[in-house]
């Protein structure tokens, strides 16, 4: 993307920053597939937010303008063919259980507070996951759902949790101990697939712009795995999904 003059300050604050505002505001830079229209767009309203005060209110500027119209910003990549990605799959905190199963999860009287704090048991969850057949919430704040092809996954890779998360980009420790595998069919979402660009990860420094325009897929950032490695990736818009796999694992 070219930034433009009426968005130096808040380049120049980007600049500024830590390893997070360096990561968005190299891949804005490197991202040279979207359209002109969508680009110029997401300037336009930028510039128009006024010039932040640090490097943390530029990075929230920026994710601002791409919440506050996805239809113009998001999922702006090429579609991804039909072939590709036919079973998905995604992996969430079990903190997610709030905005996933929400009814479920008030039914069975559990607070989100202690899912949180871990202070619910192993068998409590599972109720939630593994014994759970109905709907799932898919989506984020900018409304989109990052998946893997589940195909390039296959075993022994996803008996490898560990692995798994490295090459997810994801680390393995701490609030991921714990974590819920959900894999459905890419027709029950109703949505179209698209390769990921910048402004679908505009709050993630963890992305890695794939600068190939004609590219099928995106790329998930292993942590300690060479980049050759990471798995292929794509957005769809929000959903709601019956997933034929719907697990707790926990490490």
């Amino acid at each position: 993307m070219n930034i433009p003059s009426a968005c130096q300050a808040w380049e120049k604050m980007m600049a500024s920053g830590s390893g997070k505002e360096h990561g968005i505001l190299a891949n804005v830079r490197k991202d040279p597939c979207l359209s002109d229209k969508t680009e110029q767009g997401f300037f336009t309203r930028l510039a128009a937010s006024g010039t932040p005060a640090d490097a943390q209110k530029a990075a929230e500027q920026a994710y601002k303008v791409v919440k506050g119209d996805p239809d113009k910003f998001v999922c702006q990549g090429n579609p991804v063919h039909d072939g590709r990605f036919v079973q998905l799959f995604r992996i969430d905190g079990v903190d997610a259980l709030r905005y996933r199963v929400p009814e479920a999860l008030a039914k069975v009287g559990l607070r989100h507070k202690d899912v949180i704090l871990g202070n619910v048991a192993e068998e409590e969850l599972r109720a939630l996951t593994d014994e759970y057949k109905g709907e799932v919430r898919l989506g984020n704040d900018l409304q989109i759902v990052w998946v893997t092809d589940r195909d390039e996954a296959a075993p022994p890779l996803l008996d490898d949790w560990e692995q798994l998360l490295d090459l997810l980009g994801r680390p393995s420790g701490g609030a991921e101990a714990r974590c819920i595998f959900c894999g459905y069919n890419r027709n029950a979402t109703g949505r179209t697939l698209h390769v990921p660009r910048v402004l679908d990860a505009i709050g993630s420094a963890e992305f890695e712009v794939n600068e190939d325009c004609s590219a099928e897929a995106g790329r998930t950032r292993p942590i300690t795995r060479p980049p050759e490695k990471g798995l292929p990736e794509a957005v769809h818009r929000s959903c709601e999904v019956v997933p034929d796999l719907w697990e707790l694992k926990v490490l």
